[in-house]
């Protein structure tokens, strides 16, 4: 197949999804698939540690459905920062883009994050505007605005969405990604904080939305304060 086909890699982890997930996984990557009939695209799913939830016959009608399908699975829950840098590992398209398996962003979103890489950025980083918050519940809003603080009154870093789990890359982006060490929900800060400090890559932000629909998890407090220690030392590893 001629090399200048556009290609596209989604990779999506996974933890304890809900019932159905399969199901509405298989709909959403069509409908993603139907807005870019262009892209050879693939989807590389990697289980984080899930039990009961990720079964033998769920794995089997994905690759039932889809042609281009990859799965990876291990036993002990990892992080998704881990998830993600497995599934990033085995990519061979041009692009690669990640984002939850409920898909908690429009499909035009990820079009568009798509389209930034395709048209000549390094990496593109969904950025979520202000009313975006409107959607999210109160503490969620709290932390993740306090978190947008700290990243520009702290870290001074220009850009101050890095949580935003919708990004895409090339092969220079890539290699930076595949560079980062933390496990769990920091690995987008470091990702952020490496590209900054390689000014010869292009950075696109990207204005994304929510799905109307989109449910969020319970935030978990052990969870928080493991990832409060992560910041500390991304705080330490940039003085």
């Amino acid at each position: 197949m001629p090399s200048d086909i556009p290609s596209l890699d989604l990779i999506v982890p996974c933890f304890q999804p809900s019932p159905g997930w399969e199901k509405n996984l298989c709909a959403k990557f069509r409908a993603f698939q139907e807005r870019l009939p262009e892209v050879k695209m693939s989807l590389i799913l990697v289980n984080d540690g899930s039990d009961q939830s990720v079964s033998e016959a769920h794995v089997a009608y994905l690759k039932k459905e889809i042609p281009r399908f990859q799965y990876h699975s291990y036993s002990l829950n990892q992080g998704k920062g881990h998830a993600l840098r497995v599934g990033v590992a085995t990519t061979n398209q041009t692009i690669q883009l990640f984002t939850d398996i409920d898909f908690p962003y429009q499909i035009e979103s990820m079009v568009q994050v798509y389209h930034a890489v395709a048209n000549g950025a390094d990496v593109a980083l969904g950025y979520r505007e202000p009313d975006y918050y409107q959607k999210v519940p109160w503490f969620r809003k709290q932390l993740s605005m306090f978190l947008r603080w700290m990243l520009k009154r702290v870290l001074l870093l220009a850009i101050t969405d890095t949580q935003c789990g919708l990004k895409a890359f090339n092969h220079q982006g890539k290699k930076v990604f595949l560079d980062t060490q933390i496990k769990r929900f920091l690995f987008d800060l470091e990702f952020v904080m490496m590209l900054s400090r390689k000014p010869h890559l292009k950075l696109r932000p990207v204005s994304v939305n929510l799905r109307e629909d989109v449910r969020f998890s319970k935030m978990n407090v052990r969870v928080l304060l493991r990832e409060s220690l992560n910041f500390l030392v991304l705080f330490f590893r940039s003085r």
